[in-house]
């Protein structure tokens, strides 16, 4: 027993109505994935996303100043970097409350928790 379709009794129902969603869905669907495919294809998207980065590398055992800054200058040296900047334990600390207020009482439990 195999009646009329849903889309012809939408139609019989809504006739006109039915129509003008089914194009200006149509419409958006194309337009959206005519600007993606533009971005895409164009390496816009590509670019905007890669120049927003930015990445913190916290050293695992302290080091001096000046091999901080040697590591810095050395990171910067290389061809997709921009800048590379060395903070030492306190620099990064006044950063970090900066991000995070409110929780000095960890300096208090043990010291600095963040190395350069």
């Amino acid at each position: 027993m195999s009646g009329p379709s849903l889309i012809w009794i939408d139609w019989r129902l809504a006739g006109r109505s039915t129509l003008l969603d089914l194009l200006f869905r149509f419409v958006l669907v194309s337009a959206a994935a005519f600007a993606f495919l533009v971005l895409v294809l164009s390496g816009g998207a590509g670019r905007f996303l890669a120049s927003q980065y930015a990445i913190t590398a916290v050293l695992r055992t302290p080091v001096s100043p000046g091999e901080g800054e040697g590591l810095a200058a050395k990171i910067a040296g290389l061809p997709p970097v921009r800048t590379a900047v060395y903070r030492d334990p306190e620099e990064a600390w006044r950063e970090f409350l900066l991000a995070y207020p409110g929780i000095d009482s960890l300096r208090s439990a043990g010291g600095n928790p963040l190395p350069g």
